[in-house]
């Protein structure tokens, strides 16, 4: 009831935005004499789930229907002194998501673990605010004061030098939603000058004072997650699975805002000849868990596997504990990399992107043949990675003039690869989604989207997706229908396999994407 009345709340507040809305053809909305600039998106987004085996149906779900997200993003700008000689500003943006799936079906609900439902369903606490932040602009200088999302790359897909924010990944994926949605906002000071140096330079500085949140990895029995594990010898013991246990061990024990685990960032950015680029260089923690290897066996042992025996013995149900210590560790590491974006005449007037980063000292386990559950030692690697994108337009004669109204077709193709230097073979990294065969220093992959807009750019189709040579995909045709200035309805098939069973990913999630959304 309560999701019904927030969704139906929203519609409301969108109708009145259309009715209201005094500057028709701008997607935003100006207020106090364009002092308050408004702008947000309201969506609803459903999987239809055509591909699940039938245990997993009959035990956890009575319909297909296994994500049924409600979510808004509503950002403001507010100026509050705006003259020649300074500008002083103030940014927030507001997001929040509601999941109906758990509670519309009530099998689907028992498969998501107690422990984590309510923190994967709705957003709460500090996920309520995306950024907020003091804007302040005098000259060549700008300073900005408070929580904040960064942008420093170029490609898509997959992240290389843009990381300073963490990501969340229990409810959306890169490739089918914007990062913007799924990166997690952080309290920095970040300040640039703009230099009457050769090469038009820019120069940039980031400061984060202790603000870490790693990264939200995805919750067992949800459509990004692990399928509920019924394969589990203490089932129905135990009230959730290994990876539920480590998954919610590993948020337990990051180590939250303290001053020593500050962060810091510095960015160049110029033009010269004809090539825009940056340099960057970051110092920070891993936002990725590591196993603390000499104290996680038996920590795990005795709060999970024993529990599971003494339940299978008994015939009764046994609650599951976290021990105090800590067993996951986020390691500071440090990265050095750069972006360049040019313009090629010679290659058809088609735009060039390279992204590339260098990490020094980045964190690993190792386990005996590279097994994440034989963790025995941690090491420190240096990591090399780059994308480079190619985008270009092309038209069809008759056919883009006539039947897309002179809008050409918008295609783009990258390339991504990564290697892992002093490599040992039990480097744990196949099942860290990175792309990595087992045992394999390297990985490749490759991404591409094509979009074309037809019917006086009323309708639009796309068509992206991903392959890596190790037998693992996603394709993702969508049909969009965009009838004004603020509503849209997408419909896509996502659909993903892999023939690597320790880099599967969505190998089973194969479904009908439907989406509704009204920006403003």
């Amino acid at each position: 009831m309560k999701g019904k009345i927030v969704f139906s709340g929203i519609i409301l507040i969108a109708f009145l935005i259309t009715v209201l809305h005094v500057t028709p053809g701008r997607a935003e909305v100006r207020l106090a004499d364009e002092k308050i600039i408004l702008n947000g998106t309201i969506k609803q987004t459903a999987y239809l789930r055509t591909q699940m085996n039938s245990k997993e149906y009959k035990r956890y779900h009575r319909t297909h229907l296994d994500y049924n997200r409600f979510s808004y993003v509503i950002e403001g700008l507010f100026k509050i002194k705006d003259c020649p000689e300074e500008q002083l500003n103030f940014f927030g943006g507001v997001k929040y998501w509601y999941e109906l799936s758990p509670v519309f079906d009530d099998k689907h609900r028992s498969a998501i673990p107690d422990v984590q439902r309510n923190w994967y369903s709705r957003a709460q606490d500090r996920d309520l605010l995306s950024e907020a932040y003091i804007d302040y602009i005098r000259g060549p200088f700008n300073l900005r004061i408070g929580q904040q999302i960064v942008v420093w790359g170029e490609t898509d897909i997959k992240r290389t030098v843009d990381i300073i924010n963490p990501i969340d990944v229990r409810l959306g994926s890169p490739g089918v939603d914007a990062w913007e949605e799924i990166k997690l906002g952080l309290f920095m000071l970040r300040g640039t000058y703009q230099s009457q140096l050769p090469g038009n330079l820019l120069f940039e500085m980031l400061y984060i004072p202790g603000d870490f949140r790693p990264a939200r990895l995805p919750v067992e029995g949800t459509h990004y997650g692990p399928n509920p594990v019924d394969a589990n010898p203490f089932y129905p013991y135990l009230p959730y699975g290994v990876t539920t246990w480590l998954f919610e061990k590993a948020r337990r024990d990051a180590p939250g805002w303290q001053l020593k685990n500050y962060e810091y960032g510095l960015r160049v950015r110029g033009y010269t000849w004809d090539i825009d680029w940056t340099l960057v260089y970051f110092d920070g923690l891993y936002d990725a868990p590591i196993t603390q290897a000499q104290k996680l066996p038996s920590a795990f042992f005795s709060n999970y596997i024993a529990k599971g025996i003494i339940g299978s013995i008994t015939g009764k149900p046994q609650k599951v504990y976290f021990p105090n210590e800590t067993l996951f560790r986020y390691p500071r590491y440090k990265m050095i990399g750069g972006t360049a974006q040019t313009v090629s005449e010679f290659l058809g007037d088609s735009v060039w992107r390279l992204e590339w980063f260098y990490n020094f000292d980045e964190p690993y386990n190792r386990g005996t043949n590279a097994d994440s559950g034989s963790v025995y030692d941690t090491v420190g690697r240096d990591t090399f990675g780059m994308g480079l994108n190619w985008s270009d337009k092309f038209s069809f004669g008759q056919f883009t003039q006539k039947y897309c109204s002179g809008k050409m077709m918008d295609v783009s193709l990258t390339f991504f690869y990564e290697r892992v230097f002093n490599w040992d073979d039990d480097i744990i990294i196949a099942e860290s989604g990175r792309g990595h065969r087992r045992g394999a220093s390297h990985a490749a992959e490759i991404a591409w989207n094509v979009q074309q807009f037809v019917w006086h750019q009323q309708l639009m189709f796309m068509f992206t997706g991903s392959y890596n040579p190790i037998g693992k995909y996603f394709i993702c045709p969508i049909i969009a229908y965009v009838p004004g200035d603020h509503w849209r309805w997408e419909v896509g098939y996502p659909m993903y396999g892999s023939r690597t069973p320790s880099n599967k990913g969505l190998h089973d999630k194969d479904s009908v994407l439907l989406r509704m959304r009204y920006e403003f």
